[in-house]
């Protein structure tokens, strides 16, 4: 049996499956991202549903819709390149 310590030594320094790993995280984030983009009305319709920021001021609401998903994108965009 692989002990924990020498797993992470062998991922720490195997290059390939960080990569794959960041790539595939990286196109994630872009992808709904963009997806959040080009439709924020039902982006908008989803955080509403869950209930999670206040409803009474909507500035909350269309803020978070107007901001999030660039920012998404911009964490997608970054894993791409290996900026983070």
């Amino acid at each position: 049996m692989v002990s924990p310590r020498a797993l992470f030594d062998w991922l720490r320094t195997a290059a390939v499956p960080m990569l794959l790993a960041r790539l595939l995280v990286g196109g994630v984030y872009v992808t709904y991202g963009v997806q959040k983009v080009l439709d924020p009305v039902a982006f908008l319709k989803a955080l509403h549903g869950y209930a999670m920021l206040p409803v009474s001021p909507p500035h909350f609401l269309n803020l978070t819709v107007v901001v999030l998903p660039w920012i998404e994108i911009l964490g997608g965009l970054l894993l791409l390149v290996g900026g983070w």
